[in-house]
């Protein structure tokens, strides 16, 4: 006798969908991927936009402090703070001393993003009888570290500002 191969008529079941149309093989193979795609976007933004923090000569930039320190001692001997003012519509840099005197025509002024080199900026000031000015390219929105010193480098003053928001700052010497 013959074995009854016949399917009852209410067990009807369909043959499975192949496997790429089913949802679980995808969510298995997208994890990875999605990894390998977050990876090289990774590396793209890392090789376009290089950290600017790292320096090669990190090494004479450590023993250079000593001489900073000299040079901001010696604005604090000589009493030097100032107020500097950028207004950003016109380009200009109006620089005034709040304490000390200053005998010379031209000194430097300088801003320097705390993170991108790129963006610094030096604008050399020149004396106007009851202050210093000059003209700037715009800087851009965000924090800015700003050094006022003479052209023979002999003192320094410094201060912070950030842009847009607090176009005025007060320049000292460092506290030692």
């Amino acid at each position: 006798m013959m074995p009854n191969t016949t399917m009852p008529d209410n067990f009807s079941e369909a043959p499975p969908p192949p496997w790429y149309r089913q949802f679980w093989p995808w969510v298995l193979i997208g994890l990875p991927a999605a990894t390998v795609v977050a990876g090289f976007v990774t590396l793209a933004i890392a090789m376009h936009d290089p950290d600017g923090l790292v320096t090669d000569d990190y090494y004479k930039q450590g023993l250079a402090v000593n001489a900073q320190k000299a040079r901001d001692r010696e604005a604090l001997r000589l009493g030097l703070s100032a107020a500097v003012r950028v207004s950003a519509s016109e380009g200009m840099v109006d620089l005034s001393m709040l304490s000390g005197d200053l005998t010379s025509d031209t000194i430097t002024l300088t801003f320097m993003h705390p993170t991108r080199a790129q963006f610094d900026r030096t604008v050399q000031l020149h004396s106007t009888g009851l202050g210093y000015e000059g003209k700037i390219e715009p800087l851009a929105p965000g924090n800015w570290h700003v050094i006022l010193e003479p052209e023979n480098r002999e003192w320094r003053i410094r201060g912070r500002m950030r842009l847009p928001d607090t176009p005025v700052s007060k320049l000292e010497p460092a506290v030692l």
